[in-house]
C-alpha cells in the first residue's frame, strides 16, 4: 500500500470505487464470495436505511449515514488487507476527529506518523474503542440516574418539611384554641361561683336587717 496517499477522513464512494475496480478482474474463489455476500448484505442495509428514513437532514439520519459510511470503509480495508501485507490502522472517521490507538508490539511499525499492523490489532483496537464508548455512555447515565436520585430525595424531603410546618401550624391553632375554650369555662364557673355568694349575702342580710326581723314576727 502505498503510504503517500491521503489519510484525511475518507470517502466512502470513492473507496469503493477504487476496491472493486481491482478486485473485478479476479476469478471467484471462496474469499471473493464472501466479500460479495458482505457487500449484498451492506447495499441491503443501504437500501433499507434509504427506504426507512424520509428526513435525511435531521442530526440522527445523518449520524447513522455516517456510521454506515465508516463501516463500509472500515470493512473494504480490511477484506483489501487480507490480500496484502499491511493496511493503515489508524482510519479517521468523517464526523469524529478522534482515532482508534493501538499499542505498539512486534507486529506493528510507525510509517510516516501511522501505525500499520495485522486485521487482528484492527479489531481488538476496535473492540476497545466501542467498549470504552459504552463505558462512557453508562457513566453519564448512572451519573444522570444520580442527579434525578438527588432531586426527587430533595423535593421529597422539602415536601415533607411543608407538611411538617402545616401540622405544627394546625396543632398550634388547637392548642390556643383548646386553652381558650378551658380559660372561658373557669371563668364561666368562677362567675357562677361569684353570683351565688352575692347571692347567700344578699339573702342574710335581708334577715338580718329589722324589717326582715318584724316581717318574720309577723309570719309567726
Amino acid at each position: 500500500m502505498n503510504t503517500n496517499q491521503p489519510t484525511n477522513p475518507p470517502n466512502a464512494e470513492v473507496i469503493l470505487k477504487r476496491f472493486n475496480n481491482t478486485t473485478s478482474g479476479q476469478d471467484e474463489d471462496p474469499e471473493n464470495q464472501e466479500e460479495e455476500e458482505d457487500w449484498s448484505s451492506w447495499r441491503q442495509l443501504r437500501c433499507l436505511f434509504d427506504a426507512a428514513v424520509k428526513d435525511t437532514t435531521t442530526v440522527e439520519a445523518q449520524k447513522l449515514s455516517s456510521s454506515l459510511h465508516s463501516m463500509q470503509v472500515q470493512i473494504e480495508l480490511l477484506h483489501h488487507e487480507n490480500k496484502g501485507p499491511r493496511t493503515v490502522l489508524t482510519i479517521k472517521k468523517k464526523h469524529n476527529n478522534k482515532s482508534i490507538t493501538i499499542a505498539p508490539g512486534e507486529d506493528e511499525e510507525y510509517l510516516g506518523g501511522f501505525m500499520f499492523g495485522s486485521p487482528r490489532k484492527v479489531r481488538a483496537a476496535e473492540a476497545r474503542e466501542r467498549l470504552r464508548k459504552q463505558q462512557d455512555a453508562e457513566e453519564k447515565i448512572r451519573k444522570a440516574g444520580d442527579k434525578e436520585l438527588k432531586a426527587a430525595a430533595a423535593l421529597y424531603k422539602r415536601k415533607i418539611a411543608e407538611e411538617a410546618k402545616v401540622l405544627r401550624q394546625l396543632a398550634k391553632e388547637a392548642r390556643e384554641k383548646e386553652r381558650k375554650q378551658r380559660a372561658d369555662e373557669v371563668a364561666a364557673r368562677r362567675a357562677q361561683k361569684q353570683h351565688e355568694k352575692e347571692a347567700k349575702v344578699a339573702a342574710k342580710a335581708i334577715q338580718s336587717s329589722p324589717r326582715g326581723k318584724s316581717s318574720k314576727e309577723e309570719d309567726c
